[in-house]
């Protein structure tokens, strides 16, 4: 279905709630998603699977339904393959979804069934921290003028990997440009990369990059000051509200793991090590360390943070801004190489 077919617009509701017929789908190749959702439901009955039309309000971070409200909630169609075990759903007007995972486009709440026997509210799946995982590893040889040559692995899991779909699909050249505009770290060169996809009902990609870093840490005479975390710094909360009024909404929950190891400049040896950190809030926990290597030329910085999801009152909001900020200040943490005599 999803190599025949492509998408076109036909807004649920403004374009009338009844899809086209299965059979114009599949003469001329293309339905908005009411279309392609009955053609997929008829091709799954065609070989004995029994498949629901299901609606539902679609969009990342978007407040679910009402379901003890009847009135005009959805804006979008997709199809639920029920099961006592495994329910599967699918989403049919996209071409690169992986089979069974919906993203954050449809996942985790509310949608409305359209069965035989009228219609049913059920839910879709909740992608859990331990599953929209960030998972870094990267190799650094620092050089005495800052600088520094740099192997990065990652796997992007779950909604993570929903978040960079984006850039598996760019042609190689424009893939580069996005890197640039995603890595953030102030200046550095891509030497190479390389980016591998795992479709599976809970999708995951591995991204390599080798990375020529300018600056990498600061001279100043015989001491180096070096920023532990390369590329994963959260910001502080730049525009604070003195009163919300709204609440707030988490998007969804995960996890990053960061370890990086950094090879030392000859003769240089570290000059103070920075104590473990450990941040716990309701919205999620926060902790590093650092360790010297026994070899005492290199050094570990391991830095993991997962957060919640969920919806909290106006009067969370500075509590939520704290906890930000405070990982915003460990996240900027540095230390001092020294040069030995």
């Amino acid at each position: 279905m999803q190599s025949k077919t492509r998408y076109v617009n036909v807004s649920l509701g403004i374009g009338g709630w009844k899809p086209f017929d299965a059979s114009v789908v599949d003469k001329y190749g293309y339905g908005d998603c009411k279309a392609l959702s009955n053609y997929t439901k008829a091709l799954l009955k065609e070989v004995g699977i029994n498949a629901i039309y299901t609606v539902v309000h679609a969009g990342d971070g978007v407040d679910d339904i009402q379901t003890d409200k009847v009135f005009s909630q959805f804006n979008h169609v997709f199809v639920c393959i029920p099961d006592k075990n495994d329910t599967i759903w699918l989403e049919c007007t996209s071409q690169i979804t992986p089979f069974g995972f919906l993203g954050d486009f449809t996942n985790n709440r509310h949608v409305l069934l359209i069965t035989d026997n009228g219609g049913m509210i059920a839910k879709t799946p909740t992608y859990t921290k331990e599953q929209n995982v960030l998972s870094r590893n990267a190799s650094i040889n620092l050089k005495e003028d800052g600088n520094g040559e740099c192997i990065v692995k990652t796997r992007f899991a779950g909604l993570q990997y929903d978040d960079h779909v984006k850039l598996l699909v760019s042609p190689a050249d424009k893939q580069k440009e996005q890197l640039y505009d995603e890595i953030d770290i102030p200046s550095f060169t891509i030497t190479d990369f390389k980016l591998e996809e795992h479709k599976e009902r809970l999708p995951w990609f591995n991204e390599t990059l080798n990375l020529s870093i300018n600056k990498c840490a600061s001279v100043m005479g015989n001491r180096l000051f070096l920023p532990l975390n390369l590329m994963n710094k959260r910001s502080a909360i730049s525009s604070v509200m003195k009163e919300r009024k709204t609440r707030l909404k988490l998007r969804y929950p995960y996890t990053d793991c960061d370890s990086i190891t950094y090879r030392l400049p000859k003769g240089y040896s570290i000059e103070f090590l920075p104590p473990p950190s450990d941040i716990k809030s309701e919205f999620g926990t926060y902790a590093t360390k650092v360790m010297k290597g026994q070899d005492n030329e290199s050094l570990l910085y391991i830095r993991t943070i997962t957060m919640s999801d969920g919806i909290y009152p106006p009067e969370k909001y500075k509590d939520y801004v704290a906890f930000i900020k405070e990982i915003s200040k460990q996240d900027n943490t540095k230390i001092s190489l020294i040069k030995m005599p």
